[in-house]
């Protein structure tokens, strides 16, 4: 089985992430080598041929279990919005809703079968 850890992290250079309406310092974000990029790259490879060998009902019931974890971050997920795209709160929860969140919570129902086919 194929794991990424905490602990696995970019080694090139720092970059700040501030809160847009004060300027205030978030957190400092540590970029990936392009080494470590291509490292990521083939590990996504790997990973991908790993779940197509899962059955897709399997699959789907991962998906499932990653959208209830990510419903319960959503809290800190939205105010994280809010302080580095400068949002307001509702408007961080809508981004969420809107966009990729939804489109997370569609895939695990009809899409996980899509691992099945060969990529080139």
């Amino acid at each position: 089985m194929l794991v990424l850890t905490r602990a696995q992290k970019g080694s090139g250079d720092l970059t700040v992430s501030t809160v847009k309406a004060t300027g205030e310092t978030l957190g400092l974000v540590a970029t990936a080598t392009p080494d470590e990029v291509d490292y990521a790259l083939v590990r996504a490879r790997e990973a991908h041929a790993y779940l197509r060998g899962i059955p897709a009902p399997r699959r789907g019931e991962v998906m499932r279990q990653i959208r209830i974890a990510l419903a319960n971050k959503l809290d800190d997920l939205g105010a994280l919005i809010s302080l580095e795209m400068g949002k307001v709160l509702a408007g961080a929860f809508s981004c969420l809703a809107n966009r990729k969140a939804s489109e997370l919570r569609a895939f695990d129902a009809r899409d996980s079968y899509l691992l099945d086919i060969p990529r080139s």
